[in-house]
């Protein structure tokens, strides 16, 4: 597991309650996902995600969407785990 989050389990129970927390009635991203999409979609979904969330604490993988959000208050939300490309 990833050393920063020792006693954290991404579990499909703990996706499927963040699902059921999202805000209906928002616009979509650029990826064109809504909250409304992903509550209904098939229950297979929620599994695959949390197997996906799962895999990227035990690989320390943090897409560069989370590094560099430009929206997101107080900075980068991962920059321990991103790519160095200044060499």
């Amino acid at each position: 597991m990833c050393p920063m989050l020792p006693d954290f389990v991404i579990n499909v129970e703990f996706v499927s309650s963040l699902v059921c927390k999202l805000k209906w009635g928002k616009a979509a991203g650029y990826d064109r996902l809504t909250a409304e999409r992903i509550a209904h979609a098939h229950p297979i979904l929620i599994v695959l995600l949390s197997l996906l969330f799962q895999m990227l604490v035990l690989h320390e993988f943090c897409p560069l969407l989370l590094v560099s959000s430009p929206g997101a208050q107080g900075g980068p939300v991962c920059n321990h785990m991103s790519p160095n490309f200044d060499s």
